[in-house]
């Protein structure tokens, strides 16, 4: 009987830990655990696991400002930011990531985002991660327009605001898994809702008749190649880049549409940052395929619905951001500046999804899949082509 009584009371007491563990803690308990979580990302997940939604955002930023202050190399560091971040996000409240992804871009170090920008589009955000769900080019850009104007209003009045815009947005083209001709065409069409050719607002002449990545102007194509009225409406991925050009502060639209996107999606072992880390008087370009393979193999997780709203729903936008219509689009459309002296209009594969860790580690581009991937450790997923 006493055994009994034992067992008991010892079920009852673990119920007691268990609870005990799963309630909020106070922000300044949290603080004392900052050492341990920025070098064991199960710790980080678990402590963010722990606070409010608005103790997760300043828990983040006390610790990538402790990180700052660590010893190391330029690659040590980053290696650091990337496993820290990426364990934060895993631990974010429901419907917090965005918040928390904002806090990312916010606080990081612009030259570790250079790392950060390529592992959570390939990573965490993946346009296909998750083969349970198929996002449209509408859903993606939806997503996409939501967390880049949470992005947005976060980075007002920080330093370095636009080279930080833009680093997410070159996380969201990535993301998008659009090859390289595909993000040409991006390109290509910001340049002709510019210059009046093919409208990105949709009001443009036939959609699916018109220029493809290498085409000389006319009538818009679908940008996911589908043709029909693709580019017609706030809903096809044409719109993308200039919906994500279109957040970034005015005054740095031309040189980061015509300069740093280019320059970083460019193929061939040209991908540089160089110019974006300059204007941010940041630190240098770390070797990023030795940051990658300091951090350790990167686990592949399906993050993109966290982004969308709730469960796995990709129609629910993230944070009730405004629709995209032509209304939201056509004041961005004649703000967005040319892209460029014609690389991208003409189909010559200069932009990439590639992570530019590949041409710095030496390794080669993976082939190619024909499906979308299995949740699997991935520590290097090449592009996937764009879905419906």
């Amino acid at each position: 009987m006493k055994n009994i009584l034992r067992i008991h009371l010892a079920a009852i007491a673990a119920a007691v830990s268990a609870v005990a563990v799963a309630q909020d803690i106070a922000l300044a308990e949290a603080r004392a655990k900052i050492g341990d979580a920025v070098t064991d990302p199960a710790v980080m997940t678990a402590t963010m696991k722990q606070l409010s939604a608005a103790d997760q955002k300043a828990f983040l930023a006390e610790c990538n400002q402790a990180i700052d202050k660590m010893p190391g190399s330029n690659e040590e560091k980053t290696a650091t930011y990337l496993n820290a971040n990426k364990a934060a996000l895993k631990g974010a409240k429901k419907g917090n990531v965005s918040n928390l992804l904002a806090e990312v871009f916010a606080t990081v170090p612009p030259e570790a985002l250079t790392v950060i920008n390529e592992r959570f589009a390939a990573d965490l955000f993946n346009r296909a991660a998750d083969p349970s769900v198929t996002y449209t080019d509408e859903q993606f850009l939806q997503i996409s327009y939501s967390v880049m104007t949470n992005i947005a209003a976060r980075l007002e009045g920080t330093d370095n605001a636009d080279v930080r815009g833009t680093f997410a947005a070159l996380m969201l083209l990535r993301a998008s898994n659009a090859s390289s001709a595909e993000l040409a065409e991006l390109m290509a069409r910001a340049t002709a809702s510019k210059s009046g050719g093919a409208s990105a607002a949709g009001t443009g002449g036939a959609g699916g008749t018109g220029a493809s990545a290498a085409g000389t102007g006319g009538a818009g194509a679908s940008a996911a190649g589908a043709g029909g009225a693709g580019a017609s409406g706030g809903g096809s991925l044409a719109n993308l880049m200039t919906l994500l050009v279109g957040t970034l502060p005015e005054s740095s639209r031309d040189v980061a549409a015509n300069e740093w996107i280019p320059a970083a999606l460019a193929e061939g072992g040209s991908q540089s940052y160089e110019a974006m880390l300059g204007a941010a008087d940041a630190g240098q370009t770390p070797n990023i395929g030795l940051a990658i393979r300091i951090a350790g193999p990167q686990q592949l997780e399906s993050m993109l619905a966290d982004l969308a709203g709730t469960g796995t729903d990709p129609m629910v936008s993230a944070s009730g951001a405004t629709p995209i219509t032509d209304a939201v689009l056509s004041p961005i459309n004649t703000q967005v500046p040319s892209l460029g002296s014609g690389d991208a209009n003409s189909g010559s594969g200069s932009a990439s999804a590639t992570p530019a860790s590949y041409e710095q580690s030496g390794q080669s581009e993976p082939s190619e899949p024909s499906g979308p991937p299995a949740p699997t450790p991935s520590p290097e997923p090449g592009p996937y082509p764009l879905g419906d």
